[in-house]
């Protein structure tokens, strides 16, 4: 359980990382409780944000606190319930939405003004994508007015932001 902090849990393959989810203050990793019962290996990477504390829970405490607690069971559940259901809207917009899109509303979403402060990389890591194609599409949105690129960051069009970062016809 983070207790200050964040930590990012993601998936990763030889070329390129997902995000899954971030978990804050007073959350519990839903992978990790999937594992501790069933009693499975950590099938991802947890990396922290920015300075983190979190509690780890041994195994056999977790199980007795689960089978003793109800409180304790419905936090843990609830939480379990609440990411599956961000992971499965994950799952739904890789396979079902266009990149540039899904790319256009995350901007959106993650503009402070006119500026989104994270490297193609990161972006990419958020949409389960390549740096490449990420950097491919913002040259588009460059080449359109849409944005401005720097180093790290990224400038959105007063004109774009306003329109709610929706794609132009």
């Amino acid at each position: 359980m983070v207790l200050e902090g964040a930590l990012q849990v993601s998936k990763a393959s030889e070329d390129r990382q997902i995000r899954l989810y971030s978990l804050g203050p007073g959350e519990c990793c839903p992978l990790t409780t999937s594992c501790l019962m069933g009693g499975d290996p950590f099938p991802a990477i947890v990396m922290a944000e920015v300075p983190t504390r979190a509690v780890l829970v041994p195994p056999e405490l977790f199980v007795a606190l689960v089978s003793r607690s109800a409180t304790f069971r419905r936090l843990i559940f609830g939480q379990f319930t609440r990411r599956l259901g961000a992971v499965i809207g994950l799952v739904e917009a890789l396979a079902f939405r266009r990149l540039d899109d899904r790319l256009s509303e995350f901007l959106r979403l993650n503009a402070v003004g006119t500026e989104v402060a994270m490297t193609h990389q990161e972006i990419a890591a958020r949409l389960g994508t390549s740096r490449e194609v990420v950097s491919r599409l913002l040259k588009e949105f460059e080449g359109k007015g849409w944005l401005v690129t720097h180093r790290g960051r990224l400038e959105l069009s007063v004109t774009w932001v306003t329109d709610c970062g929706r794609l132009p016809g």
